[in-house]
């Protein structure tokens, strides 16, 4: 397990995205704001399809 972390430009560590409270591994709301701590990971090793919708504001992860 482990988190991982959306950013809005690569190498850029100030302009990042945050998981709002409520939100699962599984899917949620985000804003632009520090991410620390990171979105949380997925509970099992494998592959996951990660979409993250910029003008809604909400993500999801499902298993391929």
């Amino acid at each position: 397990k482990g988190n991982y972390k959306l950013i809005q430009t690569q190498g850029n560590w100030g302009t990042q995205y945050r998981m709002l409270e409520g939100g699962t591994w599984e899917a949620g709301g985000f804003k632009k704001q520090d991410a620390d701590p990171g979105f949380i990971g997925p509970p099992t090793v494998g592959k996951y399809k990660i979409t993250v919708n910029f003008q809604t504001g909400k993500f999801t992860v499902v298993k391929q």
